[in-house]
């Protein structure tokens, strides 16, 4: 896409001079250790607004919620006025769906699955998931902000900005690394727990989380893969319990 190009379709927009997610550049980098300060900049400002009774029982609303807010501001800005080609729904066919909620649930089997054959108790964060929710309106905005507010926060942190610092869209190499880079950092950052196969569990989903990103050329597959997956790891936790 030549400078007229981009110029004839961006109108007033100011568009970076390549195709997004075709080539490596600096820019791509920035933008993305902007959406990672914002996101724990709102995150950490919204939990100094409540005391600590509040924010025990409202933790995932309040953590995620403002910056579920700023991503998708940035996601917006970085749609609308910054890299152009960037699309939010994408195109995802049956077998993709299909396939991609089989690997998840799979993936997640599978990890409960190894940590039973290796004797490990559930982990002590999924023991106490509901320990500060002590209200029936308490615990059903907790669900409801955890199978919503998650996905789509890590979702666009880690499988937008992160991901498309590598040109995933330039060969298949680039592809495959970009999805296992933001797979790792993903897996490495939910430090609260304890045992190998939880995080081998994490893994496996980022990677397929990574490949709806990459195949459907869109958010919302990935976000969606997020729900699901949450969904699953709360019903094998009470199944296990």
């Amino acid at each position: 896409m030549d400078d007229a190009t981009i110029k004839k379709v961006s109108g007033n927009r100011f568009p970076f001079s390549h195709p997004f997610a075709k080539r490596w550049h600096l820019a791509s980098f920035a933008i993305a250790v902007i959406a990672w300060v914002a996101y724990e900049y709102a995150s950490d400002v919204a939990k100094r607004l409540f005391d600590e009774e509040t924010l025990n029982a409202y933790y995932t609303t309040i953590a995620y919620g403002p910056a579920a807010l700023t991503l998708l501001a940035i996601f917006w800005i970085d749609k609308t006025w910054l890299r152009q080609g960037i699309g939010f729904v994408g195109k995802a066919n049956k077998t993709l769906v299909i396939s991609c909620l089989a690997a998840v649930l799979a993936v997640y089997i599978s990890g409960y699955g190894l940590a039973w054959l290796m004797g490990y108790p559930r982990e002590p964060f999924m023991q106490y998931l509901y320990y500060y929710q002590a209200t029936t309106v308490q615990l059903s905005v907790y669900l409801v902000s955890l199978l919503v507010l998650p996905p789509i926060v890590e979702e666009i942190l880690y499988r937008h900005f992160v991901l498309s610092a590598v040109p995933f869209r330039k060969n298949i190499w680039c592809a495959v690394l970009a999805i296992l880079v933001p797979a790792v950092v993903f897996t490495l950052v939910h430090r609260q727990y304890e045992y190998w196969t939880t995080y081998a569990t994490l893994f496996g989903f980022a990677v397929v989380s990574g490949v709806a990103r990459v195949m459907s050329r869109g958010m919302l597959l990935s976000i969606l893969l997020h729900v699901f997956a949450i969904a699953v790891a709360l019903l094998l936790n009470e199944i296990v319990a």
